[in-house]
C-alpha cells in the first residue's frame, strides 16, 4: 500500500485508518510474500541464494517463514531479484525492519542502486566508495 493512498485514508477517515493501515501488511508473513514474488518473476530458491549470496540454510528458514531475514538480507534479496523501490520497501515493512529512507546516506545510496536495477556487487561498490557499510 503507497504513502498516498495510506494518507488518503486517515484525511477521510481517521477512526479507521489504524484498523485497514496497520492490518494490511500484517496479514502476510515475510516468507508467503517473498514466495508470491518469487513465483512472479520466475525465480527459484537456488537463483535467489546463488544471486543474493545467502545461506541455503538461512535462506530456507526464511522462505518457508520460520525466520525473518535481518534488513540487509532482504535488501540483497531485492536487488538479486531486481525489484523496484516500493515492493523492496513493502518486503522491509512486512519484515517490521525499518524501510529505506532517503535521509540517511546509505539508504539513499542503496535506494540509487535499486532504481538503476544494479547488482549486488554493483551496490557494494558504490556504498564502499561512500565510506559506507556494504551489505554483503
Amino acid at each position: 500500500m503507497t504513502t498516498d493512498k495510506l494518507m488518503g485514508m486517515l484525511e477521510a477517515s481517521p477512526e479507521n485508518f489504524r484498523d485497514i493501515a496497520f492490518t494490511t501488511d500484517m496479514q502476510i508473513s515475510f516468507g508467503e510474500y517473498l514466495t508470491e514474488l518469487m513465483q512472479e518473476k520466475s525465480f527459484d530458491s537456488s537463483r535467489l541464494i546463488k544471486e543474493a549470496c545467502l545461506s541455503r540454510t538461512y535462506a530456507y528458514q526464511f522462505i518457508s517463514g520460520q525466520r525473518i531475514p535481518g534488513r540487509d538480507i532482504i535488501i540483497r534479496i531485492g536487488l538479486a531479484m531486481q525489484l523496484d523501490v516500493e515492493t523492496v520497501q513493502r518486503m522491509l515493512a512486512i519484515a517490521q525492519k525499518g524501510t529505506l529512507y532517503p535521509k540517511k546516506k546509505r539508504d539513499s545510496a542503496i535506494l540509487y542502486c535499486i532504481r538503476r536495477k544494479m547488482k549486488l556487487d554493483e551496490t557494494n561498490i558504490i556504498l564502499q566508495d561512500m565510506d559506507e557499510e556494504p551489505l554483503l
